[in-house]
């Protein structure tokens, strides 16, 4: 049965000033099945081009990076001291964050990451300035793009044009206004912040294949992208190359896995003589990896990890309309109770399982990341099944904010109001769903209450903190944003 959904979307945003770099749904969302064979297991060695290289009182914290001990630590403050307290041994975990202000730094490091996307801008009119920055230690803006073998802006007019209240003449006329004026500000109100540009995504990742094939373009490359992150005002530089060697969107070679930590050994070398010349901390390095990466052939964790800060890894989007069948978005642990039919029956396909499989690798907890969607999804036309729509085949997708099948956090309660839900929370995948009967739609989500579980879990590991994918998906309380905060920091 496939009943015409009665739900009103909300508008669909239409992308008139993105680049290339496709919708907001697709930008760091599912990777297409790949081929899963695995890599070889060999590891490869780097050759040829690598000269290897207001409120900071309350503000939550990240550790410097331990890849080389000479280098200053990339978290430290302009002028090189560092802003970081010592690690300790972590307690258990206490309960989720209350609403009570910005968070004290927390008793070990622990990195917030939050993604901002360019068109943020918009339609969903989240600007730079409404971001919650004392509870953040970096915002990576998405993206910027590759073209003529360099980094390049994928949205001049939101990026650097788009002019704000505050922005004066010359910034406009030298091209510091927009979001990335914007960021410098954020900045600057707040000292212990650090901003990425970050490269690729879903939509914006054609052209890394063919800037990473030889040592002269991968050169070329990190010449133009130091460029970039020192004109525009950044701390560094975050790729996320979706995907090397197969599953993506743009063009892929089998010699990706090899070139893709050469291609970060020479950013890191650029990045680090552009700090030097400008008499400044190194700049940060890190990158995007999928939930999958430790089975995908493009990752050689071990070799990525050895150039970067840390990675950011994308645990999110195991359901979604490329499955044939419901599930969870980002279930923490496999749920157990799905017919070997769906996706969900894949023990890798959950958060922990992939954290898991990325220390296995050879990464070290606190050189991780954990991604966390802000996001939900829906699907129509799914039956209940016995398991209040779990794992059902479905046969499109439901309503959305902006677009059908996406569902917004901060969109949440519009949803609610337009049909006769269920509420569900699964006892071992620790995540929330909702189900109308009357109408066949599931809906996969996260809420404070499962973010606050994954943070647990990570804290627990010594995981380095959390990612979010993205902040302007957030509700105006910032209530997603404040269940990623160090345990102790509340």
């Amino acid at each position: 049965m496939s009943p015409a959904v009665t739900f009103a979307l909300l508008p669909v945003l239409a992308l008139t000033a993105c680049g290339d770099t496709g919708s907001p749904s697709t930008e760091r969302l599912p990777f297409p099945p790949y081929d899963a064979a695995g890599p070889s297991g060999d590891r490869s060695t780097l050759a040829g081009d690598a000269t290897a290289p207001p409120d900071s009182g309350s503000m939550p914290t990240a550790d410097a990076s331990d890849a080389d001990a000479a280098r200053v630590p990339p978290d430290a403050a302009p002028d090189g001291s560092a802003v970081l307290p010592p690690e300790s041994d972590a307690a258990t975990p206490p309960p989720p964050p209350s609403d009570a202000g910005p968070p004290p730094p927390p008793a070990r490091p622990w990195r917030v990451v939050g993604y901002y996307p360019s068109w943020g801008t918009y339609d969903r009119d989240v600007q730079v300035a409404d971001l919650d920055a004392a509870r953040l230690t970096h915002v990576n803006y998405a993206f910027a793009r590759v073209a003529d073998g360099g980094c390049a802006l994928a949205d001049p007019w939101a990026d650097v044009d788009k002019p704000f209240p505050d922005d004066t003449p010359e910034d406009a006329a030298a091209g510091r206004a927009g979001n990335f004026g914007q960021l410098r500000r954020l900045r600057a109100a707040h000292p212990h912040l650090r901003t990425l540009i970050s490269v690729g995504g879903w939509g914006g990742s054609e052209g890394l294949s063919d800037a990473a094939r030889d040592a002269d373009r991968r050169a070329a490359f990190a010449r133009s992208c130091a460029a970039f992150v020192r004109d525009h005002g950044f701390d560094g530089l975050d790729l996320d190359w979706e995907f090397p060697v197969s599953g993506g969107s743009a063009e892929a070679r089998p010699v990706d896995r090899e070139n893709f930590p050469r291609l970060l050994a020479a950013l890191r070398a650029a990045l680090d003589e552009a700090a030097v010349a400008a008499n400044r901390a190194p700049y940060l390095l890190t990158i995007a990896t999928p939930s999958m990466a430790a089975e995908h052939p493009g990752f050689d964790l071990p070799a990525l990890d050895a150039q970067v800060d840390w990675i950011n890894v994308m645990t999110y989007d195991f359901a979604g309309p490329w499955d044939t069948r419901t599930g969870h978005n980002a279930p923490l642990h496999a749920p157990g109770d799905a017919p070997p039919e769906a996706s969900a029956s894949n023990p890798s396909a959950n958060v922990s399982a992939s954290l898991e499989a990325h220390i296995r690798a050879g990464v070290a907890p606190d050189r991780l990341v954990m991604g966390v969607p802000f996001y939900g999804r829906s699907f129509a036309g799914v039956r209940g099944g016995g398991l209040d729509g779990q794992y059902q085949p479905f046969s499109g997708l439901g309503p959305g904010s902006y677009e059908p099948g996406f569902v917004e956090y901060r969109r949440l309660d519009a949803l609610l109001a337009a049909a006769n839900w269920e509420t569900h929370r699964h006892p071992v995948a620790l995540v929330p769903w909702l189900y109308a009967p009357d109408d066949d739609v599931f809906v996969t989500y996260d809420d404070p209450t499962s973010l606050a579980a994954k943070r647990d879990l990570a804290w627990a590991r010594g995981i380095g903190g959390v990612m979010a994918w993205d902040l302007s998906h957030d509700d105006a309380d910032h209530a997603l944003l404040r269940a990623i905060q160090a345990p102790d920091a509340r």
